[in-house]
């Protein structure tokens, strides 16, 4: 779809979808889906063909979401507790095990450069939102922000080196904040248009897409809800 807006074009089949991302060079999408009840497909589907390529397997325990990097290769979270790289430029395939004061892992999105990435997720208490860099090289952890939330949303890493962070708010509101990559005070930018949507950043923070999950509030009187409930 052109970002300006305008006709969609279906690329390849529909499929049983876990995770998407494109890749650096955005002519194609790596797409991880779903294979039976106990594993996971990964493959490369090229936009302007819509042919698709198997890129690897993993079992449904060994995967949770995945970014792809830049110059190649793709950073899994198996689990909100660990990270995996695979295929990274000059780096050998491994799995790291994050340390306990990390908490929860929820999203993620790997730097410009590709060796590092940023990590939102929940610490230990489930209390606050916490912010860290984390290195693909060595898997070092570096806390850079800790934010009392209702709930997590968004991670971008720029080119220009900061990350805009998503936050949900009191009352259903979304904050973006603005943290140097390598640590500093947040800045508040101000509100996502909708509280409830999955937003993507261009690489240079000037555009965002929105995907919107309306909310209903429709009523429904269900007449027969005592017969049904007893069955």
């Amino acid at each position: 779809m052109p970002f300006d807006s305008g006709p969609e074009r279906p690329v390849g089949p529909p499929v049983l979808l876990r995770d998407f991302d494109p890749t650096a060079d955005s002519k194609a999408i790596l797409l991880a889906t779903r294979r039976g009840a106990d594993s996971v497909s990964l493959s490369r589907l090229a936009l302007e063909s819509g042919r698709s390529e198997p890129a690897g397997a993993l079992g449904s325990n060994e995967f949770f979401s995945f970014e792809a990097t830049k110059g190649g290769g793709l950073v899994i979270t198996p689990t909100r507790e660990s990270f995996r790289r695979i295929g990274i430029p000059g780096l050998p395939d491994s799995t790291f095990r994050l340390p306990v004061e990390v908490g929860y892992v929820v999203r993620i999105d790997p730097s410009p450069d590709g060796r590092a990435f940023a990590a939102t997720g929940f610490d230990q208490t489930g209390d606050h939102l916490v912010f860290h860099h984390i290195s693909l090289v060595d898997g070092s952890v570096n806390l850079l922000a800790r934010f009392g939330q209702e709930g997590d949303a968004d991670v971008a890493w720029l080119d220009d080196g900061t990350v805009v962070l998503g936050v949900q708010e009191s009352d259903w509101t979304q904050a973006w904040y603005r943290v140097p990559a390598t640590g500093g005070a947040p800045v508040r930018l101000g509100t996502a248009p909708w509280p409830n949507a999955y937003y993507r950043f261009s690489s240079d923070g000037l555009r965002v897409t929105a995907r919107v999950f309306d909310r209903r509030t429709d009523i429904y009187l269900i007449p027969n809800f005592g017969e049904v409930l007893k069955q």
